[in-house]
């Protein structure tokens, strides 16, 4: 969601936003939905009336115990902004593990190859088998005619092809920018107006751009579940699938973390990093060790304790790879270190030669006793 972008709607703040599903791709000899009566009806798939949540590069990386307090309250799709790459393919990944439904949305920009960022977006909704993916129309037009910028929001949606796109906007926006227009009136609709209502039935008072119903509304934007995020009530296509439960410590040692992320020599541009592991049930805290690669060898970077299955991190040194592993604590007992997981933090020229496995810490030296202090003569 677009942070920087902030409009006033009848005495309420939009942000950017997004919702989302997960089906099967359509195919180009499918047609995406039928007009029954106004009513869109999506050929072959069954949708529902549910809540969502939708996220961006300015939410970072999502973790399981977020994706669970998410459907714990409530809330099971998810739609995911395409403005950051890698961000985007793990906070999908993770939403899908957690049985979430997902769409994409892509913020388009007046001045960049509209059908060009609609494609990389269709690139990354058919990577995860996300179901819509929704162009957030509200970038400022800067000076383009309201016609230019209704050509513009056509050759978009014409680069969907036979793939099912929405439009995401307010009409704070719409109006001025596109003189009112309803040449997209047939096409799915989900916008933004902050009265707090989770519902649909609120369309006939705030009604615009000549569209007879909406597809989903954006309806606030607060904390929840530790992270900022906007949420809709949306008709969204798909069922939601198993909801993952944490990983039980059970007794004794409590298993290593797994879910390592980020990993497979991932490329971070982010100043932040987030590192992640799957909840473990039961344990007490987590430990995360860093090393980054310097002159053929790794070297210490940081050990942090934390009592969540996460830690983020600025780090110092640019232009390196870093690798860290993780272990969980039950209060007496003191979990395996995980496999180690390494990234690239912004453009590394040194890499290492081979995938070496951290070495064990050494066990202290027990202390030495004391002297005895020599007795004093009477």
């Amino acid at each position: 969601m677009n942070r920087e972008l902030l409009a006033v709607l009848l005495g309420a703040t939009l942000t950017l936003a997004g919702c989302g599903s997960l089906v099967e791709t359509l195919t180009p000899d499918l047609a995406p939905f039928e007009d029954d009566g106004g009513q869109k009806t999506w050929t072959g798939l069954d949708t529902r009336e549910t809540l969502s949540v939708d996220v961006s590069h300015w939410t970072a990386e999502i973790t399981d115990a977020e994706v669970r307090c998410l459907r714990d309250a409530g809330f099971d799709h998810m739609v995911v902004g395409s403005q950051n790459t890698r961000l985007a393919e793990q906070q999908l990944q993770w939403a899908l593990d957690g049985g979430m439904t997902v769409d994409v949305y892509v913020y388009v920009f007046w001045d960049t190859d509209v059908a060009a960022q609609v494609d990389d977006a269709l690139d990354l909704l058919d990577a995860y088998g996300g179901g819509r993916l929704w162009l957030d129309l509200e970038e400022d037009p800067a000076g383009r005619s309201a016609s230019e910028i209704v050509d513009l929001s056509d050759e978009a949606l014409a680069a969907c092809g036979s793939r099912e796109c929405g439009i995401y906007t307010a009409r704070w926006w719409w109006d001025p920018a596109t003189d009112r227009s309803e040449a997209f009136a047939d096409v799915p609709l989900w916008y933004a107006y902050y009265d707090e209502i989770p519902s649909l039935d609120t369309w006939e008072d705030q009604a615009f751009g000549g569209w007879s119903e909406p597809d989903a509304k954006q309806y606030v934007e607060r904390y929840r579940c530790d992270l900022n995020v906007d949420e809709n009530v949306m008709i969204a296509l798909g069922e939601p699938g198993e909801r993952t439960q944490p990983v039980s410590a059970g007794s004794g040692e409590p298993p290593a973390p797994r879910n390592l992320y980020p990993d497979d020599d991932v490329q971070i541009w982010t100043e932040d990093v987030r590192l992640l592991v799957n909840e473990i049930e039961g344990v007490s805290s987590y430990e995360f060790e860093v090393e980054y690669w310097s002159s053929g060898a790794w070297r210490r970077y940081y050990t942090w304790s934390t009592i969540e299955g996460s830690r983020s991190f600025s780090p110092v040194y640019e232009d390196v790879v870093y690798r860290w592993r993780a272990r969980a604590h039950d209060g007496s007992e003191v979990g395996a270190w995980s496999r180690p997981a390494r990234f690239e933090y912004f453009s590394a020229s040194d890499w290492p030669d081979e995938d070496t496995e951290p070495e064990e810490e050494p066990e202290p030296e027990p202390e030495e006793e004391p002297e005895p202090e020599p007795e004093e003569e009477p």
